[in-house]
């Protein structure tokens, strides 16, 4: 209940009505929070690297590493108490997000991955059940990733334009 109302009155400022927040699961209203936060911070999703990257494919084949199922199937897998937890720590997190989205950014131009693994693993260090998702959201799927890459450089096919 406590999570519930914190999340209803997130959203209540982005106009979204308690009715609309009970019919969504947890990890999608995490999803939306995070969209919803960096939008109003000015990050436009259309300048995203995947949208990046598919514009400059100009129509080539595109092989995805990842499908969108796969991310969603994921996420929908959480079991209840795994999505309260995400939901908890996305909640817990946006206001750390308005304040860092520019050092996350600088973080990201620069390659300074030690920085947004602090940012991203931090806040969970005091939830070992947070950290057991942290493991499935990003070590196990980049693990499956790396496997489709090596099988992807096996092949004599170009994969990025020059």
């Amino acid at each position: 209940k406590d999570t519930f109302d914190a999340v209803v009155a997130r959203l209540a400022k982005d106009g979204m009505p308690a009715a609309q927040v009970k019919m969504l699961k947890p990890w999608f209203l995490a999803s939306l929070m995070v969209l919803t936060e960096l939008q109003k911070l000015g990050i436009d999703p259309q300048n995203g690297l995947d949208l990046h990257f598919l514009s400059e494919a100009k129509g080539k084949p595109i092989v995805e590493l990842e499908s969108a199922e796969a991310q969603i199937d994921l996420l929908d897998g959480f079991t209840d108490k795994q999505q309260e937890e995400f939901l908890k720590y996305t909640l817990k997190d946006m206001d750390g997000l308005a304040k860092n989205v520019n050092e996350i950014i600088d973080a990201w131009s620069a390659g300074d991955a030690k920085k947004i693994e602090n940012y991203l693993l931090d806040p969970s260090k005091d939830s070992p059940e947070m950290q057991t998702l942290l493991v499935m959201l990003f070590d196990e799927r980049n693990a499956k990733m790396a496997v489709k890459i090596e099988e992807l450089l096996k092949t004599d096919k170009r994969r990025f334009p020059r």
